[in-house]
C-alpha cells in the first residue's frame, strides 16, 4: 500500500513538475508562473497539515484504546 501511494505521489510530481515549466509568450523568459507556484505551495501545506491532523487523530485513538471494551453486552 505504501509503495502505491509513493509511486502515486512521484508520478504526480513529475507530471505537475512537466506541466508548469512554461515560457512566457511576451518576455520570452522560461520559469514557474505565480499560479503554479501558489498550487504547489498550497499542496504542500495541506499536506503538512493533514499529516499532522492525522497523527494526532491516531494518537488519540491509541490512548483511549482500551481492549476490554465490548459495545454490545
Amino acid at each position: 500500500m505504501k509503495t502505491k501511494l509513493l509511486i502515486v505521489g512521484i508520478g504526480s510530481i513529475l507530471l505537475t513538475a512537466c506541466a508548469t515549466n512554461a515560457t512566457n509568450p511576451y518576455t520570452e523568459q522560461s520559469g514557474m508562473s505565480n499560479a503554479a507556484i501558489g498550487g504547489l505551495s498550497g499542496a504542500a501545506v495541506g499536506g503538512a497539515i493533514g499529516a499532522a491532523v492525522g497523527a494526532y487523530m491516531d494518537s488519540e485513538q491509541k490512548q483511549n484504546y482500551n481492549p476490554y471494551y465490548r459495545p454490545y453486552r
